[in-house]
Formats: C-alpha cells, sequence, structure tokens
C-alpha cells in the first residue's frame, strides 16, 4: 500500500537517507527542513520552522488540503549546541528545547487532530539514547530528548482510543554534525562494545521503514533502541 508520510528535519543524515528510502519504497514524501543548505535528496523540501505554532499549523492545512489523509508523521528535526552546563548561554538552550521538544509539541499537535478525523495514523518521533543516558557537553539537548520521549508515551495513552500510535526511535551512534563537539562522538562510544557502526543509519533507516508500513500495527508507546552499542 502506498502511504502519505510527512518527514520534518530532512536536511540531517537520517533525514535525507529516510526520505529516499521510503521514496524508493513507492511512499509519498513531503518533507520540511529549516537550513538555507539542503541537502541532495529525491524528493522536494518544504521550508518549516517547527518552533512557530502558527507556521506548523498553516502547513498541516495545505498538507491536507492537497492529501486529504497523512498516514505517518515523522518528527526528525533538532539541533544540537555542544557546551558544558557551567559555561552554557540561555538563548542556546532555549534555542535547543523549543526546536527539539516543542516542535516536535507543535507537529504533533496539529497533524494529530486531522488523524483523529479519520480514527488512524502514526507518529514517530526520533529521540536519542542521551535522553536517558546524558553526555558531556549535551545537557540541553539530553534533556529536550528526554522530553520527546514522555511526551510521545504521554501522547500513544492519549490517542490509542483513535486507532493513532506513536512510538519513539532512539538512533544508533551515526557519524554527523550532531556528534561533531569536541569529543563527543568519542566520548558517547568509551566504555562500550558495538558492532561495525558503518550498518547504523541503514539500520535506522529500515526499522523506520518497517515501523511505518502496514505490518506493524497496534504497536503503540514504545520507545525502540536501534543501537550497536552495548553498555
Amino acid at each position: 500500500m502506498i502511504n502519505v508520510i510527512v518527514i520534518g528535519g530532512t536536511n540531517s543524515t537520517i533525514g535525507v537517507s529516510l526520505c529516499n528510502q521510503l521514496k524508493n519504497d513507492g511512499h509519498n514524501v513531503i518533507s520540511t527542513h529549516y537550513s538555507k543548505d539542503v541537502m541532495e535528496s529525491k524528493i522536494q523540501s518544504f521550508f518549516l520552522d517547527v518552533t512557530k505554532e502558527e507556521s506548523v499549523k498553516e502547513f498541516v492545512e495545505k498538507v491536507y488540503a492537497k492529501y486529504k489523509e497523512i498516514h505517518c508523521l515523522i518528527n526528525n528535526a533538532g539541533v544540537f549546541k555542544g557546551e558544558l552546563l557551567t559555561s552554557s548561554r540561555l538563548s542556546n538552550w532555549e534555542h535547543i528545547i523549543d526546536v527539539n521538544l516543542m516542535g516536535v509539541y507543535n507537529t504533533c499537535k496539529f497533524f494529530s487532530k486531522k488523524m483523529i478525523s479519520v480514527n488512524k495514523g502514526k507518529i514517530i518521533n526520533i529521540s536519542s539514547t542521551k535522553g536517558f543516558n546524558g553526555d558531556i557537553g549535551g545537557s540541553a539537548y539530553a534533556v529536550s530528548k528526554a522530553g520527546v520521549t514522555s511526551l510521545s508515551k504521554a501522547l500513544a495513552k492519549e490517542l490509542a482510543k483513535f486507532n493513532i500510535s506513536v512510538n519513539v526511535v532512539c538512533p544508533g551512534y551515526i557519524k554527523s554534525n550532531i556528534n561533531s563537539f569536541g569529543k563527543l562522538g568519542l566520548e558517547d562510544n568509551q566504555n562500550c562494545s558495538y558492532f561495525d557502526i558503518s550498518n547504523n543509519l541503514s539500520n535506522v533507516c529500515n526499522f523506520i521503514s518497517f515501523l511505518t508500513s502496514d505490518k506493524m500495527v497496534g504497536v503503540t508507546g514504545q520507545v525502540f533502541n536501534i543501537d550497536s552499542r552495548i553498555f
């Protein structure tokens, strides 16, 4: 079955790979981005500031005017500003929380209203193991991702009666700009055993693709760690 899937935060390593895979799987994919420098993808991407409630509301209305029904929303938008808590700037904290957590709040709020009207749908929120493990120089990011996980669990309970699932995916270590603060990527992989991390990106995309499909039905409120590391 061909589904209509909305993916936020597609100007990223995971976002681009996931868009391309879902497109290759035959789905109609609608992507959004915030960065001015759009990474190469096989689909068209639309500018959206997920922190602006009215902008998100308008975007949702436009999408539903064209497609009538959205089968799955994937929230992948996220930012990271590496700094130790003792020297952190409040503006950076606020920006990270606004994008990573409030952005998920805004999109979930307006897309779920539409999904409720047709009594079905799927929401997949991309979180991080840093949300429960923490990380050096990543306190704001960890807090935001912990919030995404908690929000998803609460929303799963609210939407279950409407046949709408809400699940969380925590990717394993993937080399990208978000892991580029000092030794953050190295610190994140110390004192653990893991397989070859070159498979992590494809593993995450394959799993999310499976979650969006009709083969995964009736599973909600779960946190899936697609991680090759064993701490």
